[in-house]
């Protein structure tokens, strides 16, 4: 982009006109009430240094009347310095867009991986826990109840033969007949095993413990700061950029400073490389090009394929 002053593009010599008036440029300034600085960058086409659209065309407008000659050649001049300036910023405004849209999807990439590797965890220590489970034993059977065969009944004759003697004594109501000498006594056999008294063994089951999840911790990288100062010796316009951060457009005079810091980078766009001293990390960057050319810089600079390191 080639944003020189375009004094080729006028036929007129604006100081030449002057001086053949016999007009000084502070007679003009008191006259037209427009300062001697801004009437000499007029007359020089040094468009960088003057102010804002709206008044500069006014004064272009002033300028002419009190010479006598046409404006709108000097004003096509600088109606094309400005249209090249603003294709500058709508640059730097798609840069900057570009940037965000960027690091958002970054962002989102990060986001999706870490629910990714949560959700594989969740699944991991879910068939852990159901491969682990304990399996419940069944109860113990109930103990087997032998049964006692029966006592063979006494017959009469043998009450007739042995009178008085092996006769089994009548059940009464209160109780079980009693067990004759010899014979072992009668038992019922057990209905349940709960009458017994035996009791299954208590089931133990087996605690188990999921396995603890570690929490992922997302490190922070550290960031080095950069540090860009920019000292004024002409008047001239800045459109600096900030990591992500909007455009910030200033206009310096002479004596003027700044100081910005970053963590990413700087892209700085110069209206007049001639008329600052750029220090980027406290080492000065040197001259950066002609009096009243348009410039852009990154910082910190981008490596040539070759090794070496371009600021621009």
């Amino acid at each position: 982009m080639n944003t020189e002053n375009p004094k080729q593009d006028s036929s007129i010599d604006l100081k030449a006109v002057r001086e053949g008036k016999g007009l000084s440029l502070k007679g003009i300034s008191h006259q037209s009430r427009i300062s001697v600085s801004i009437l000499e960058a007029i007359e020089k086409r040094n468009f960088h240094l003057l102010p804002e659209p709206v008044y500069t065309r006014g004064f272009i407008r002033t300028y002419a009347q009190i010479l006598e000659i046409n404006d709108e050649e000097i004003l096509s001049a600088y109606n094309a310095y400005i249209d090249e300036i603003d294709m500058s910023q709508q640059q730097v405004e798609t840069e900057r867009k570009t940037e965000k849209s960027r690091a958002r999807y970054t962002v989102l990439g990060i986001i999706i991986a870490i629910l990714f590797v949560m959700f594989i965890i969740f699944v991991m220590s879910s068939n852990f826990e159901r491969q682990t489970a304990p399996t419940v034993p069944p109860p113990p059977a109930a103990e087997e109840v032998k049964e006692i065969p029966p006592v063979p009944p006494v017959t009469e004759g043998e009450i007739k033969e042995k009178p008085g003697e092996g006769a089994p004594p009548e059940a009464t109501k209160e109780g079980p007949a009693p067990v004759r000498a010899g014979e072992e006594p009668i038992t019922s056999p057990v209905k349940d095993a709960a009458d017994t008294g035996i009791k299954p063994p208590a089931e133990k089951r087996q605690q188990v413990t999921p396995p603890a999840t570690e929490s992922e911790q997302v490190a922070k990288e550290s960031r080095e700061t950069y540090l860009l100062e920019i000292e004024a010796t002409e008047l001239t316009w800045l459109n600096i950029i900030t990591d992500f951060k909007p455009n910030e457009e200033i206009l310096m005079k002479p004596g003027e400073k700044i100081i910005r810091k970053a963590s990413e980078k700087f892209i700085v766009y110069i209206g007049n490389a001639g008329g600052v001293d750029v220090s980027f990390q406290g080492a000065t960057l040197g001259p950066l090009g002609e009096h009243g050319k348009v410039i852009r810089l990154v910082l910190p600079p981008k490596p040539k394929p070759g090794g070496e390191e371009t600021a621009r």
